[in-house]
């Protein structure tokens, strides 16, 4: 369980009136979950159209609007002055560290999710092997047993995934208890005994979390806050091109989030250039964005244990 967020009140709100921006969270990426809910709502209310088709490159972002949280916070008062009568309202800012949390929680919750689209499978495959060893071993040794042979019938009888789960604990537990009578008497080692309590464990987790809905809300999640992140930014800095018009080195201490990208501008071509490109039929690369990438399926192979 992640430590719940410690608030600080922050001296104005928001001139929207939105309740959860009225208080700012510290940098703690321990109480992102607990960020991400108090900004759930409002992520959720921008229309799906309006989410930039940018490539959220999530550690950099956070980088940069970190820093220019910190920029912004130390100028308060220079943007308090220059704007107050321009409807620039520094409080509908101080809630940029919420936002960042709420962004590193989403994305965390997403790479967990594909993480588990990509190794159920797998996982499945090799839990069902064993479980055919162990059943297979369970009724040479007890299967006119008199008193487990009827817990071997139990525990074969059912399907499905849970079946699968609960029958790898169980023969587990079964060889453990019974291991006298089938060390060396069939080809069942301890490290399978071992191996089937793991992997019933780790199972039962991932199916948990195998949840194409999941996967499709913490998307969701991840790039609307980069979007309010992304608005938050491009206000910020237009405010500071303002204020520091006349000392533009100061502009270095407000990054933009794309700040790390190789993009430096090309030299104008030369006609020669231009002939060369205007004869060569090349088709326009295709841009990966944050809201377009393509999901793994979360699908999984039917159960037949």
């Amino acid at each position: 369980m992640e430590e719940d967020v410690k608030l600080k009140p922050v001296s104005q709100t928001r001139s929207d009136g939105n309740p959860s921006l009225a208080q700012a969270p510290p940098i703690n990426f321990k109480g992102s979950d607990a960020q991400l809910d108090m900004v759930r709502s409002r992520l959720m209310a921008i229309d799906e159209s309006e989410i930039s088709q940018f490539n959220l490159n999530v550690p950099s972002t956070i980088s940069y609007a970190m820093k220019l949280h910190k920029a912004f916070d130390s100028d308060r008062s220079l943007f308090e002055s220059t704007f107050t009568a321009h409807g620039f309202n520094p409080a509908n800012y101080d809630d940029l560290p919420l936002l960042v949390g709420a962004l590193w929680h989403a994305d965390i919750k997403l790479n967990q999710l594909r993480t588990t689209s990509r190794e159920l499978p797998e996982l499945i495959e090799t839990c069902k092997a064993l479980y055919k060893k162990l059943d297979m071993a369970a009724m040479y040794l007890w299967n006119n047993h008199e008193k487990l042979s009827p817990l071997v019938e139990s525990i074969r009888s059912g399907k499905g995934y849970l079946h699968l789960v609960d029958a790898l604990a169980r023969y587990g537990m079964l060889f453990s208890e019974n291991w006298d009578a089938a060390n060396g008497y069939c080809n069942i080692t301890e490290a399978d005994i071992h191996q089937a309590k793991d992997l019933s464990a780790r199972l039962i987790v991932l199916l948990a979390d195998a949840d194409n809905d999941k996967l499709s809300e913490y998307r969701s999640l991840r790039d609307r806050a980069g979007e309010v992140l992304r608005r938050a930014v491009s206000d910020i800095r237009a405010a500071a091109a303002f204020v520091y018009r006349n000392t533009p080195d100061e502009m270095d201490r407000y990054p933009s989030l794309f700040s790390g990208r190789n993009n430096r501008r090309r030299k104008p071509m030369t006609s020669v250039e231009k002939a060369q490109s205007s004869d060569s039929n090349t088709s326009p690369p295709s841009e990966t964005t944050a809201s377009s990438t393509e999901e793994p399926s979360m699908s999984v192979p039917a159960a037949s244990a």
